[in-house]
C-alpha cells in the first residue's frame, strides 16, 4: 500500500509541483488549502505525513500543528514544515511540536525527498 502524504499549501503551483514529485516517488497524495481543510483532511484521511506551509489564508500552520497535537487520532502524524518565512523567532514552537523538518522555499528537492524518506522509513529508496 502506498504511503499517503497530505500537502497543505495555498499556492496551486507549489501543491502541483510537490504532488507530482511525490507521485513520481510512488507516494499517494492529497491536498488542503486552508487550516480548516488541513485539520479535516488529517482527521479523515489519517495520512502518513503532512507537508505543511506556515502561511495559509485562514490562519497559519501553527494553528494546524496545535490542532493535530491536541487530538489523539492525529497527534502522531509527523509533519514537515515548508515556508517562505525565515524560521528565526519560532524555532522553539517548531521543535515543541511533531515537526520532523523545516524547509525554506524555494525547496532543495533532493534534501526534501531525503527527509520525507527518512520520516516515512523509506531511507532505502534511491534518490530519483
Amino acid at each position: 500500500m502506498k504511503q499517503r502524504i497530505l500537502i497543505v499549501d495555498d499556492h496551486r503551483d507549489i501543491r502541483k509541483a510537490i504532488g507530482l514529485r511525490l507521485r513520481n516517488e510512488n507516494y499517494g497524495t492529497s491536498f488542503a488549502l486552508t487550516v480548516g481543510d488541513a485539520i479535516d483532511a488529517a482527521s479523515t484521511e489519517n495520512p502518513d505525513l503532512v507537508i505543511l506551509d506556515l502561511g495559509l489564508p485562514d490562519g497559519d500552520g501553527f494553528d494546524v500543528l496545535s490542532s493535530l497535537s491536541e487530538h489523539e487520532a492525529t497527534a502522531q502524524i509527523p509533519v514537515i514544515v515548508i515556508s517562505a518565512r525565515e524560521p528565526a523567532g519560532y524555532e522553539k514552537h517548531i521543535v515543541d511540536t511533531q515537526t520532523q523538518g523545516f524547509f525554506l522555499k524555494p525547496i532543495n528537492v533532493n534534501a526534501f525527498l531525503e527527509s520525507i524518506r527518512w520520516v516515512l522509513g523509506d531511507a532505502y529508496k534511491e534518490a530519483a
